[in-house]
C-alpha cells in the first residue's frame, strides 16, 4: 500500500421561524430573552414553543428544519510490483432533513403538528449482472409467493407493486455489496471500485523497438442513490390491486390488497444504480517519432426506478474514443537559425450508441400474469464525434491554432428520431511583444 486516506465530513443545520424578542446580542442569550449561546453553538438544535411569539391572526403553520449530511471517502493505491498500480475507492454519504411544523391555534400557543422526514444516501456499490428481465422475475414470483394457498377472491397481504417491495427488489436485484444500512435499509455499505493501470510492456524488446512506453488501463465503478420519504400515516391504510393470471397448476383470479407499512415508515421515492467500467484493457501508446495514441472502450448503464409510478427507465451507452497526436520541435522557418517552428497535429474521435428504454412495471408484471407479450419502446442513438487540431508554435512568441469539431447524431425510434448535425471551428493567434 503506497499510501491510504481516510475523510468523513459532517454538517448539521438547522433553522428555526417566529422567535420572541428583539435583541440577539450575546447578552440577551446569556439572560435568556434570546436563543441561548447552546443554540448558537449547534449544541441545541430546536428551541421551546413556549419561545415563539403568539398572534391570534395567525393560523397558517410554520416549521422548524432540522439537516443532518454525512459524507464518508476511503483510498488507497496497492503497488504488487512498480509497473503495475491498483487504484481503490470506496465512497458513501447520506443525510436527512426533519421538517417540524406547528401552527398558531387563535389565541393560543403554538401547537406542533407530525413531523415528516427525507433523506437521500449514495454509496459505491458492484452492480454486475443485473437486468430488467430478473427484476420482473424477481418480483412476479414475490407474487406467487405471498399468493399461494390462498382462495380465489380472497384479499391477500402483499407488498406487489407497491413503493416497498418494488425498492426491496430493485435492490436485491442491482446493488450487490457487504449489506446495507439506514432507514429499511436503502443505503449500501460501500464496497470499492477500481482503476488499474499496467507499464511493464515498454521493456520487451519487440514493443522497445517500436515504442517508448504503453500504458495499459482498465476500470470499474458504479454507484447506488436512495431518495426517500418518511410517511406518517393513521394506520393501515388497504389498497386493492386486482390481478389475474395463469399459474400453471392454478388458476389465479384474486384481489392482492397490497398494505401501506406501519406509521412512521421510510419508502423510496427514487433509487438510482450507475455502473461505468470498461470491458477490456484501454491503451496508452507512446510511438517512437513524438506520436502518441490513446485509445479506450467505455460502457456505462444507468436504472432508474421511480417507485409512485412504478416505472424504469434503462439507459445503456457504449463508446469507444481514440486520441492520435504527433509532435515535432526544432524545424527551421525559412531558414533562419533563429525561429524555429514547434508542429503539434491531433485528432480525436468517438463513436457512441446511447439505447434508452421506458419500462412500466406495473404493465409488463401484469402481463407476465396472463402470459401476454411485452412490448418494447427502445430509443437508439447513434453519436459521431471528430475534433481535429493544429498548433503552431514559433520561439515562443507566436502561437496560432487552427480546430474543426465535427458531431453528428441519429437517433432510431421516438418522437423526435431525426439526425442533426454540428459543425464548428475557429482560428486563434496569439503574439507576444516584449523588450
Amino acid at each position: 500500500l503506497t499510501d491510504v486516506s481516510v475523510t468523513y465530513r459532517g454538517a448539521f443545520s438547522s433553522s428555526s421561524r417566529g422567535l420572541v424578542g428583539n435583541s440577539y446580542s450575546l447578552l440577551s442569550g446569556l439572560t435568556g430573552s434570546a436563543p441561548g449561546l447552546g443554540y448558537r453553538l449547534g449544541l441545541d438544535r430546536s428551541l421551546p414553543l413556549d419561545r415563539r411569539f403568539t398572534d391570534p391572526t395567525i393560523s397558517f403553520p410554520y416549521d422548524d428544519q432540522l439537516e443532518d449530511r454525512h459524507a464518508f471517502d476511503a483510498r488507497t493505491t496497492v503497488e504488487p510490483f512498480r509497473q503495475l498500480r491498483i487504484g481503490l475507492t470506496w465512497q458513501t454519504s447520506f443525510g436527512e432533513t426533519t421538517r417540524l411544523p406547528f401552527i398558531y391555534e387563535p389565541g393560543g400557543l403554538p401547537t406542533p403538528l407530525p413531523a415528516d422526514r427525507a433523506g437521500s444516501g449514495e454509496s459505491t456499490i458492484y452492480a454486475f449482472g443485473g437486468s430488467y428481465a430478473s427484476l420482473l422475475d424477481r418480483h412476479r414470483n414475490r407474487f406467487f409467493s405471498d399468493t399461494e394457498g390462498a382462495q380465489p377472491g380472497t384479499p391477500v397481504e402483499s407488498e406487489f407493486l407497491l413503493r416497498t417491495g418494488l425498492a426491496e427488489d430493485f435492490q436485491a436485484e442491482f446493488v450487490k455489496g457487504l449489506g446495507s444500512f439506514g432507514p429499511r435499509g436503502l443505503f449500501a455499505i460501500p464496497v470499492p471500485g477500481w482503476d488499474v493501470s499496467y507499464s511493464g510492456l515498454g521493456g520487451l524488446p519487440l514493443v522497445r523497438r517500436i515504442a517508448q512506453q504503453i500504458t495499459l488501463r482498465h476500470n470499474y465503478s458504479a454507484t447506488s442513490r436512495s431518495d426517500y420519504t418518511q410517511f406518517f400515516t393513521d394506520g393501515l391504510q388497504p389498497r386493492a390491486i386486482p390481478v389475474a393470471g395463469d399459474g400453471g397448476t392454478r388458476t389465479l383470479n384474486l384481489i392482492a390488497e397490497a398494505v401501506d407499512p406501519l406509521v412512521g415508515s421510510s419508502e423510496a421515492n427514487v433509487i438510482t444504480v450507475n455502473e461505468r467500467f470498461q470491458p477490456f484493457i484501454g491503451a496508452s501508446i507512446g510511438l517512437r517519432g513524438g506520436i502518441q495514441t490513446d485509445i479506450t472502450w467505455n460502457r456505462s448503464n444507468l436504472y432508474t426506478l421511480q417507485t409512485t409510478s412504478a416505472q424504469i427507465t434503462e439507459k445503456n451507452i457504449e463508446e469507444i474514443q481514440v486520441q492520435f497526436s504527433y509532435a515535432k520541435t526544432g524545424l527551421r522557418l525559412l531558414g533562419l537559425r533563429r525561429l524555429n517552428n514547434n508542429l503539434r497535429l491531433s485528432l480525436a474521435a468517438s463513436y457512441g450508441t446511447d439505447r434508452t428504454t421506458p419500462h412500466n412495471l406495473r404493465t409488463d408484471l401484469l402481463s407476465l400474469l396472463v402470459n401476454q407479450p411485452l412490448t418494447d419502446q427502445r430509443i437508439l442513438q447513434r453519436r459521431l464525434q471528430l475534433s481535429p487540431r493544429i498548433s503552431y508554435t514559433i520561439s515562443n512568441q507566436v502561437t496560432a491554432d487552427v480546430f474543426l469539431r465535427f458531431e453528428r447524431s441519429n437517433p432510431e425510434g421516438g418522437p423526435n428520431a431525426f439526425a442533426t448535425q454540428k459543425v464548428d471551428g475557429g482560428v486563434s493567434l496569439r503574439i507576444l511583444f516584449s523588450n
